[in-house]
């Protein structure tokens, strides 16, 4: 799928070994500039690893083995504190996971997909791709639908948010980014960001968002 669709971002949300059980096989090397070929036809080359609170960002150079002179750059954002079957702890770190994802590769489109996957590929793949959905659509519109969201999710793929909780975690983490809004501030700029918040007193977020709760 990768060489088929030229997919330039993986998300992925599980980790390779849980529980003792096998969810995933690894598909990349461990060190950096060494080299493996997971299955038959694809080689692939770690190129850089950035390891963050609760996520890596590694840099994958895949090459065909017969098309030696042609070679794709993926990005992979591995996401490691999100259980099988249930939620992260933190909301916010699942918010700047998106942000961070979002702010290298901010149009995804069917000519340019972002492949996102976990376990089984329904339950935190649904709720993550429910969620960055409904952030996209914040920025333009005032009232939000999960429910029909994942409703048309299903249409595509079943089981798409596969548990209760990961469907309130998504309106728990919306509620939370629209009273919160903006949270990151650089270390130049916090003092600043901190005597505005002094100034203005506590506010909601500038855009008055209604997430139906059905």
């Amino acid at each position: 799928m990768v060489w088929e669709y030229e997919i330039e971002a993986i998300v992925m949300l599980t980790k390779c070994v849980e529980m003792t059980r096998e969810k995933s096989t690894q598909y990349w090397p461990e060190s950096l500039s060494e080299t493996i070929i997971p299955g038959d036809r694809l080689s692939v080359t770690l190129s850089s690893s950035t390891p963050y609170a609760e996520y890596h960002v590694r840099k994958l150079l895949v090459k065909h083995v017969c098309e030696s002179d042609k070679s794709v750059t993926v990005t992979q954002f591995h996401y490691t504190a999100w259980p099988d079957h249930g939620v992260p702890d933190n909301v916010m770190s699942v918010i700047r996971f998106i942000r961070h994802v979002r702010k290298l590769f901010p149009a995804a489109s069917q000519d340019q997909p972002l492949l996102v996957h976990c376990s089984a590929g329904v339950g935190r793949t649904g709720t993550f791709i429910t969620l960055d959905m409904m952030m996209q659509q914040m920025k333009a519109e005032a009232t939000l639908s999960v429910c029909q969201c994942v409703r048309n999710l299903r249409t595509q793929r079943m089981k798409m948010v596969q548990t209760p909780i990961q469907y309130e975690f998504i309106h728990q983490a919306l509620s939370e980014l629209v009273v919160c809004g903006e949270t990151e501030v650089t270390a130049s700029s916090l003092r600043s960001f901190t005597e505005s918040l002094t100034d203005s007193g506590p506010t909601l977020s500038q855009q008055h968002l209604k997430v139906w709760n059905i």
